[in-house]
């Protein structure tokens, strides 16, 4: 009788079948982290609208209590929470004594959720405050909120139910883009 040796069995991976795994993992991993990215672009929108109406209200407190009176800028627009030293989006300056006149109303001024507490990750403000769009001409109301969401806007729906603007020059909001500029904004009647 004639006993044939059973061949022996290796049990470990081949160099492709390793291969083929981690190239599995390495393509849900890109898929997993392009949707987590484009969570928190909708999120940093979510809290910049929040901040927005947290500054409405607090203008809207500072002119219940100052005659129904806004803190006026001339026109300027000046970044929030910022040092009167200091410049944001490369065009407007901070505003001491608007920051100050914020503080019974809004402790802390936030800032921008994507740029922390770097300068140019601010918001703008001007009173009075005008915008500009191609199609509606030069409007003006008593004060004027802005900011600029993740996606650079385009539409009013790009804002998040808030009116989108165009400046074409200083002293309008400053965008860090070539040509005119788009910010997102709140304009007071």
């Amino acid at each position: 009788m004639c006993l044939l040796k059973k061949p022996k069995l290796n049990k470990g991976f081949t160099l492709i079948e390793l291969l083929v795994v981690i190239a599995i993992i390495g393509l849900l991993s890109g898929v997993v982290l392009v949707s987590l990215n484009s969570v928190r672009a909708k999120a940093r929108d979510v809290v910049r609208v929040s901040d927005m109406k947290s500054f409405r209200t607090a203008l809207e407190l500072y002119a219940n209590d100052h005659g129904g009176n806004y803190f006026d800028t001339g026109g300027i627009s000046v970044c929030l929470g910022v040092p009167s030293t200091e410049q944001c989006w490369g065009g407007p300056y901070g505003n001491d004594a608007l920051n100050l006149a914020l503080k019974p109303y809004l402790p802390s001024i936030p800032k921008d959720p994507l740029y922390g507490n770097r300068i140019y990750g601010t918001y703008t403000y001007s009173s009075p405050g005008t915008w500009w769009l191609p199609s509606d001409g030069l409007v003006t109301g008593a004060y004027f909120l802005s900011f600029v969401t993740d996606v650079f806007p385009n539409s009013d729906s790009d804002c998040l139910g808030w009116k989108w603007a165009a400046w074409d020059e200083y002293p309008g909001p400053h965008c860090p883009v070539v040509g005119s500029c788009r910010q997102c904004g709140y304009l007071s009647k």
